[in-house]
């Protein structure tokens, strides 16, 4: 930081002594000085000429603003001392109109016999936010790095270039010019474009005809936020190779392929599609026949080969052959190879398919083997491992044995097979120019994968736009340059294709698709074919192509609207998707606290903001750099502009109205209300529109309200009462706008008096008490009633000869004279009572 700061430091010195050389005034300083510093590769900052930072050039470009002119080359340049790197200042104020928030684009170049360099060229890039604030903008170091290598790797007729990319701290390089030339000194035109990102790149140049062939590349950069692009003045160093043509192949054999019964002293002669360089042309037999002495004829085209022992009867034998012609190309296949047997009179096995150590057989493929003479079909055995069930056929006069199968082979297994039998006379089978027992193995069928990390698959893609399709492949048994890879696409019904055959690739690997002008999801199919001919298969995500430019659809409120409410929202509604980040909605005059939301289709952005001020003008723009959520995006055709102005003033919800007490407890107490249904300016009030309601309290009808809470219904409970205690409840509404809160009046007074908590046993029950006593007293008295009406026990009967005295005679009934009441009688004596007699069974 520190360094940064000495260099900022020197660089407004500098800058301040080139303005007094040239004589400026004090009005004419720079209206803002950007600063920075260069690095050389690997933070190198030595002094000297061999630190490409000492000599960089700098281009200076807004992307936001592509119509500032580009600035060439810094105002002020000091190279690197060793202790501190090269630095630079440059007044973007002298040429641009430059506004707050606008990108600028650094790019840097060190080129060959520019500013004395006569190195190898070097560039990167930065990008700086252009700001309000000091006089000096300190946009920070950047590091120069190396142009990428090219590694040119040729065939017959084709170039395979590879590099490995930039790593470009700034973030701007976007893809690279890959150009051609039939000479190290040019001129060359540019036959790719290849898309920067991490990983190899590569690029295969097919067709190409006889003679050299130089390719160097170029890079380049971001020039605005659409499509545009800045290409760099260097470009990598040039590398050539030559195009020599097809390589030499052997037309013809003597003895041929699996010929038998080949002269015990015949010679071996071998004739190839060109001439050869005989230096490098050797030939093995195995086993060997003594020594092999070529001889060339026919223009180094025909190579014959004598042997100093004669072949032995019955046995097989292997030629290998390799060399190159006069321009360096193999002789393919290398090596070449073929198979023969001597003369024989008992029976072997001429060849097998698969043969002997062959890989990559298909899980399909039958063995086929061919014999030297007629076989006893039902002597002859083939034993197999891993088993498997094989189903014999004979043909060609039952020399040939073609063993078939219902199940397949077992993918990346090794087979062995070991036949034996007898000729039709009875001669055992001997062994031949084809190895018995022998091996083979079952390919394993390659990989394929669409990366799915990439940003453009099962996203968005603009028609006519470059869509990256990344894959990665392999195969354990074929080198990935060796397989065939083969791009298409399918759009509902149709198919068409996009790239292929495409060989000599890498993996992971690129290809860049020109999409085609359609409206319409596409899903893109990967197929990678191995040298066995076996597949793989991948496809994408589905990829929305889209070729219609956006645009606004409506805007609330709409252009021409007077009136408008200060605290209305402003609502954009686009015909699709957008891409958030480049709608641009501007006000005029200034509106603060500009906040932009959208709905989740990215179609409708609801802008808040702080209140608009009374009867004024207001214009909203949305730019036509606005885009879709494509990638990278359609832009609109034009911008869309809406003027509207303000009404009067603010505008806030009714009070809202019927405050009561819901339910009254010793620790709660309920409110209902109604809400309002209009603002204060008489216009409808919609229930949307009340963000919150806020509960008030006081303990006195003129006490000081405090709120204790919010209620998004037209109820609320309020829990934090005191049990005796008497409160008195308001209620307003509130409506946000933008980031003010819009709050009505108080409502009506509701009073609510809070009883206190009964105790824990409850009141004592004296309704019980009164009852019970009641009844109790009921049964006493009924109780008595009884016992007063017991009727007079019985007189117990005489003993036997017991005399029983006999009853008075009743007296006549007198009438009592009146009023005389009656004398007393004597008492009379109570005779004793005879003893109880208990009844029979007492």
């Amino acid at each position: 930081m520190m360094e940064i700061k000495r260099c900022l430091a020197v660089s407004a010195a500098m800058w301040l002594v080139f303005v007094a050389f040239v004589g400026m005034t004090a009005s004419a300083l720079p209206n803002h000085l950007v600063a920075g510093g260069v690095f050389g590769p690997g933070g190198d900052m030595s002094s000297g000429s061999s630190n490409p930072a000492n000599a960089v050039g700098m281009v200076f470009y807004s992307t936001n603003q592509p119509t500032y002119p580009p600035i060439n080359g810094a105002d002020s340049f000091t190279p690197a001392t060793g202790t501190e790197p090269a630095y630079f200042a440059v007044d973007v104020g002298n040429v641009w109109d430059w506004a707050n928030g606008d990108t600028m684009v650094t790019v840097y170049e060190t080129t060959l016999n520019v500013n004395g360099w006569s190195g190898a060229n070097h560039t990167t890039s930065s990008t700086t936010t252009l700001a309000l604030g000091p006089a000096v903008q300190d946009m920070g170091n950047a590091t120069l790095e190396p142009f990428p290598v090219l590694t040119i790797t040729k065939g017959p007729n084709w170039a395979l270039a590879s590099w490995s990319p930039l790593i470009d701290a700034g973030g701007n390089a976007k893809s690279y010019n890959l150009y051609r030339s039939t000479s190290p000194s040019g001129p060359a035109t540019v036959i790719q474009t290849v898309p920067h990102s991490p990983g190899l790149k590569t690029y295969n140049d097919t067709s190409l005809p006889l003679g050299p062939e130089c390719y160097q590349l170029s890079v380049n950069y971001k020039r605005d936020d659409a499509t545009a692009l800045y290409e760099t003045i260097g470009r990598s160093g040039m590398v050539c190779v030559v195009i020599s043509g097809v390589p030499p192949r052997v037309t013809s054999t003597i003895p041929g392929n699996n010929d038998i019964g080949v002269l015990q002293g015949a010679n071996i002669v071998v004739t190839f599609s060109e001439a050869m360089n005989i230096a490098t042309v050797t030939a093995a037999l195995t086993p060997p026949a003594g020594t092999l002495s070529p001889a060339w004829s026919g223009g180094n085209t025909i190579l014959t080969l004598t042997h100093s022992t004669l072949f032995t009867f019955c046995q097989g034998y292997r030629v290998d052959l390799t060399g190159k012609d006069p321009d360096g190309n193999d002789l393919v296949p290398t090596p070449t190879t073929w198979s023969f047997t001597a003369q024989c009179d008992l029976p072997f096995i001429i060849s097998t398919n698969p043969a002997d150590g062959a890989p990559q057989v298909r899980q399909t493929a039958d063995i086929v083997i061919k014999f030297s003479e007629p076989m006893n079909t039902g002597s002859v055995t083939y034993p197999i491992t891993p088993t498997i069930t094989l189903t014999p056929a004979w043909t060609v006069g039952d020399t040939v044995l073609t063993l078939s199968h219902a199940a397949p082979f077992v993918n990346g297994s090794i087979y062995q097979v070991t036949v034996t039998g007898q000729d039709l006379t009875g001669n055992n089978l001997i062994p031949g120019a084809a190895p018995n027992p022998w091996n083979f193995t079952i390919d394993t069928p390659p990989t394929a994968a669409i990366d799915p990390s990439d940003t453009l698959i099962g996203a968005c893609c603009d028609g006519g736009s470059g869509l990256s399709i990344p894959w990665t492949m392999s195969d354990i048994e074929t080198p990935v340059g060796q397989l065939i890879v083969w791009l298409n696409y399918t759009m509902g019904a149709t198919t068409g294709q996009i790239a292929g055959p495409l060989t000599g690739r890498t993996s992971p690997d690129a290809y860049t698709w020109t999409t085609p002008m359609e409206n319409a999801p596409v899903t893109i199919w990967l197929t990678v074919i191995d040298g066995a001919g076996v597949s793989a298969q991948d496809s994408s995500a589905s990829v929305l192509i889209d070729s219609t430019p956006p645009s606004v659809q409506s805007v609330v409120p709409a252009t021409g609207a007077t009136g408008v409410p200060t605290d209305s929202r402003v609502v954009i509604t686009f015909s699709e998707p957008m891409r958030k980040t480049s709608v641009e909605a501007s006000f005029t005059p200034g509106v603060f606290n500009v906040q932009l939301t959208w709905d989740v289709t990215n179609t409708t952005a609801t802008v808040a903001h702080d209140v608009f001020q009374a009867s004024t003008p207001y214009t909203l723009t949305v730019n036509a750099t606005a885009r879709d959520a494509c990638t990278p995006g359609n832009q609109m055709t034009a911008a869309s502009v809406t003027s509207f102005t303000t009404g009067a003033g603010l505008k806030t919800p009714m009070p809202p109205t019927g405050l009561a007490i819901s339910s009254t407890a010793y620790n709660s107490v309920g409110l209902t209300w109604n809400a309002p249904t209009q603002w204060t300016d008489g216009s409808t009030l919609a229930a949307a529109d009340i963000t919150v309601y806020k509960v008030y309290r006081a303990t006195s009808a003129t006490g000081q309200k405090t709120h204790i809470g919010n209620a998004t219904t037209t109820t609320y409970t309020d829990s934090t009462v005191a049990q005796e205690t008497t409160y008195f409840y308001w209620v307003t509404a509130v409506h946000t706008a933008g980031t003010a809160d819009l709050e009505s009046d108080f409502s009506n007074q509701a009073q609510a008096n809070v009883p206190k908590q009964k105790t824990e046993g409850g009141e004592f029950p004296w309704l019980w008490v009164i009852v019970i006593v009641i009844v109790i007293l009921l049964v006493v008295g009924l109780l008595l009633v009884f016992l007063r009406k017991k009727p007079a026990e019985a007189v117990p009967a005489p003993s036997e000869g017991e005399e029983v005295p006999a009853e008075p005679e009743a007296a006549p009934e007198e009438a009592p004279p009146a009023e005389t009441p009656p004398e007393e009688a004597p008492p009379e004596e109570t005779p004793e009572p005879a003893p109880e007699e208990r009844p029979a069974g007492q």
